[in-house]
């Protein structure tokens, strides 16, 4: 009785590195994307926050001396100055997730690169 064992195979090496080429190239493309949308966000944040300094700078111009403000003049000042701090707080998370985010960038853009090279004949 004769034992049929299938063929192990595996892909060709240039077919492996194309595959590995795609693989990096969607994540630098992803990470690419990502720093994009932060950034646009960021655009956004700084701009209203920018905005916001504006028209509080006039409210506290228009109303009353410190300590003859109404209640509801002083709620709105301390409304502004909470928010104003977490529109901070927030760039400095984008500031940081952006970082991280070209950190990334910086050790994978070589790896695309060789595999590029590789694909098109150039040695290492």
């Amino acid at each position: 009785m004769a034992l049929f064992t299938p063929r192990f195979r595996t892909r060709s090496p240039n077919r492996d590195q194309e595959t590995d080429a795609r693989r990096r190239e969607s994540v630098r493309s992803a990470v690419h994307n990502a720093v994009r949308e932060a950034e646009r966000e960021m655009s956004g944040l700084e701009e209203r926050i920018s905005d916001a300094y504006l028209h509080a700078a006039v409210a506290v111009d228009e109303t009353a001396e410190y300590g003859s403000r109404a209640p509801a003049e002083e709620r709105e000042i301390s409304d502004f100055e909470r928010e104003a701090e977490a529109g901070r707080r927030r760039l400095a998370d984008l500031r940081a997730e952006i970082a991280v985010f070209y950190k990334i960038l910086a050790v994978l853009e070589p790896a695309v690169g060789t595999a590029e090279g590789k694909e098109e004949g150039q040695q290492d």
